[in-house]
């Protein structure tokens, strides 16, 4: 299914907001089925080109230099229960009273994967169950529960808000689930033009026909802007984009044929969850929103994760040596070695074509087209050449050319080739593992395409020095407890081992393609906004996972051009109160709860419950005049100078120190004593809440040091992957099966 990476007419500034049809609002009804189409950016660590694949010399990924995505997911969104009225002593009951103190119907859709319109051997293996609930009042998320398969058994993450009375939702105005949940701010029900939301931010609509809108507004976790569709009628946007998703509801028809003659599957999980179980347990988003009254009184705090669960320190395998295959020690030969002399002026004239065509401002000219032919020719050579060679070692192995005997790997002489001797235990990583495949007897394919794969997508010898593997590492280093012994693995009739260097280099290749979320976007030069992962964000992103969960995440700590990925760990937040800008003695009547609004001149219970229900409909009063809509002139009259709708806001000067896990390490590095190698980054920014301490804005004290984009991985797939950078010949899951599961973290 085709996307479209551009909604269209966004988006018209300036005039007045109408209230006119309601179009901005999702429509369903009970038992209801429909389903979205997404599929999400993948970043990596290195700036070269879509990986290819050594069995059919095809990209992978498309054209040179094309932006990288997943394949789509159809998602199959099912309305479980409308109009859910729910009692007192449900868990659900406390979502389902609105501001003014009444009880309105919820309403659950539950989100799954149906094997008949996917082809993901991961996303398969993960099995996601996700239940969505709203409080059906302008559709407000109010929880998002998600069950996955890890490791055989179900685990189960939950997320909620309590603050249901506002335009906004960080449930749906953040991305925290797999499946898409991106949903405009409520109360949009307008013809164009801005709307002030009661965060001071701006929502940006326009009207495209009598029943479609398009509106923008901004991550309330990560700050992308989020660009969605909306269509009178349907139950979902009909489009939505941001930097790192796209995303379409499908028609019927649309469905039926990706599904094809298919027989729908049935679910092999239970029917139902117990979401309400998780859903008592769930993470509250409202307190990583604002700061805190033990942070306040202690003028920052300090978070870190659990000693268990801290990233350990590793190399980042630079790109420009392939240490994987060559070998991480001077002293460590293996037979790749062979072909090194021969590919590097090859793959080095490569990378030189690459760096031309990118610095091209016209990519379409006749020049750059001459050079991608030119890269394109010296492309198959090297294919050719490392599926020759790759493919004589298999032969040469089944024919008894080469040998594995006496913990050696030989070769005698011929008119060809000549003789060579290689220890088993000293061979690369990459090696070693696609030699222990092969005498294993497993494999339906080469095993030693795992090295040809890796110097045809892995190797730039001409490359930028930042190039590496340091996504992966990073990944891997959350993800999994250090590897701290060799393992000696049995392979046919012979034993070899695998250091501690062999298995981190394995597992860094191998969580290349890790399920993550992913927040902010990576700077590429000059166009783009340097500082777009803001300090509200960052102090939003080190709240919900260093300090509310102790979840380590990764920051890419420069923004520049260059991406280094690194593990944070430990965060110490220190700040000052450096100034208050006051709107004195005035209630702000888009906050004010019911007893607030009751302190105005003769406003009763009854008058201030319906202000309430106003804005919770329509959204933010626009101006102090706007309440003539709920009161007479009047009462308006009595009471003008004693309301506002502006912000008051509170400035912080802060001190972000952030503890990060080094890959500046030996690849046989291991961490001793209770922390890993690491080092710290201190980050200096002005934060900026509202009165009720709520995080709206803020700005680097300087514009390019700071992080550039942040990212959690929390699922590496054991199946192999071949959805981005990751070697598709090093399955995560046979890696296990070697090593032994206990390497996984739980």
């Amino acid at each position: 299914m085709p996307f479209s990476l551009a909604l269209i007419g966004l988006f018209a500034c300036g005039g007045t907001p109408q209230i006119d049809d309601d179009i901005v609002r999702l429509d369903w009804t009970d038992g209801q089925e429909f389903h979205v189409a997404a599929k999400t950016r993948i970043i990596v660590a290195k700036g070269g080109e879509n990986p290819v694949d050594m069995i059919s010399l095809d990209p992978l990924g498309g054209n040179l230099f094309e932006e990288r995505w997943t394949e789509e997911t159809i998602w199959t969104y099912k309305v479980v229960d409308a109009d859910l009225v729910p009692d007192a002593d449900d868990t659900l009951y406390e979502f389902a009273v609105n501001g003014a103190g009444k009880t309105v119907p919820l309403s659950v859709i539950k989100v799954t994967i149906d094997p008949t319109l996917n082809e993901d051997p991961q996303l398969l293996e993960l099995d996601p169950v996700i239940y969505l609930v709203f409080r059906q009042q302008r559709n407000r998320l109010a929880g998002i529960i998600e069950f996955t398969n890890v490791d055989g058994e179900r685990s189960e993450k939950a997320f909620s808000t309590k603050e249901l009375s506002r335009s906004t939702t960080p449930l749906s105005q953040s991305r925290l689930s797999m499946a898409p949940t991106y949903l405009s701010p409520f109360g949009a029900r307008w013809s164009g033009g801005e709307r002030k939301l009661e965060n001071g931010k701006t929502i940006a609509v326009n009207e495209i026909n009598d029943g479609m809108v398009d509106i923008q507004f901004e991550d309330m976790m990560g700050g992308d802007r989020i660009k969605t569709r909306y269509t009178a009628g349907k139950p979902w946007p009909v489009m939505t984009e941001s930097d790192n998703l796209v995303a379409e509801l499908l028609t019927a028809d649309e469905v039926a044929e990706i599904r094809g003659d298919a027989i729908m599957a049935q679910p092999d999980f239970p029917e139902t969850f117990d979401f309400r179980a998780a859903l008592r347990s769930s993470i509250d988003l409202d307190s990583s929103m604002k700061l805190d009254a033990d942070t306040l009184e202690n003028k920052g705090y300090t978070a870190e994760v659990a000693e268990e669960y801290r990233p350990w320190a590793g190399a980042w395998w630079p790109l420009k040596k392939g240490e994987l295959v060559f070998g991480y020690e001077y002293n460590r030969r293996t037979f790749s070695d062979e072909i090194k002399d021969q590919i590097d002026p090859l793959k080095i004239e490569m990378d030189k074509l690459s760096a031309e065509i990118r610095e091209m401002d016209d990519r379409s000219s006749a020049e750059a087209t001459e050079k991608r032919a030119a890269r394109r020719e010296l492309q198959e050579e090297v294919q050719e050449f490392l599926n020759t060679f790759y493919d004589g070692v298999l032969a040469d192995l089944d024919g008894g050319k080469i040998r594995i005997e006496n913990g050696y790997m030989k070769r005698d002489a011929d008119e060809e080739f000549a003789a060579w001797n290689y220890k088993l235990d000293l061979l690369s990583p990459m090696d070693k593992y696609g030699l222990v495949i092969y005498l294993q007897g497993e494999s339906r394919e080469n095993p030693f395409l795992l090295s040809s794969w890796e110097l045809m997508n892995s190797y730039y010898p001409g490359g930028d020095t930042w190039w590496g593997h340091c996504n992966g590492w990073a990944a891997a280093a959350i993800l999994t407890n250090e590897p701290t012994e060799p393992v000696m693995v049995n392979a046919g009739d012979h034993e070899i081992e695998f250091t501690t260097a062999d298995i981190k280099g394995l597992l860094t290749e191998s969580h290349y393609s890790t399920e993550s979320s992913f927040y902010g976007e990576r700077y590429n030069g000059e166009e783009q906004d340097i500082a777009d992962l803001s300090p509200a964000h960052f102090h939003k992103l080190v709240s919900f996972y260093l300090k509310e969960q102790g979840v380590p995440f990764v920051f890419d700590t420069t923004a520049s051009e260059a991406v280094w990925n690194f593990p944070a760990w430990k965060v110490e937040i220190d700040m000052e109160e450096i100034k208050v800008v006051e709107v004195e003695g005035k209630v702000n009547i888009n906050t004010a709860d019911l007893e607030t609004l009751q302190t105005l001149t003769d406003i009763d219970e009854d008058t201030a419950r319906k202000i309430i229900e106003f804005r919770e409909n329509d959204g933010a009063f626009q101006d102090k005049w706007s309440l003539t809509r709920v009161i007479n002139w009047w009462g308006y009259y009595k009471i003008r100078n004693e309301i506002t709708t502006e912000i008051a806001e509170r400035h912080y000067e802060v001190i972000a120190k952030t503890i990060l896990t080094t890959d500046s390490v030996d690849a046989d590095h291991i961490d001793s004593g209770a922390e890993p190698e690491s080092f710290d980054e201190t980050w200096g920014y002005t934060l900026i809440t509202n009165s009720q301490h709520e995080i709206i804005g803020g700005e680097w004290d300087k514009e390019d040091e700071h992080p550039d984009f942040a990212w959690v991985p929390y699922h590496n797939p054991r199946t192999k992957s071949w959805r981005g950078s990751e070697n598709p010949h090093l399955g995560y899951g046979d890696l296990l099966d070697m090593l032994g599961d206990d390497i996984e973290r739980r």
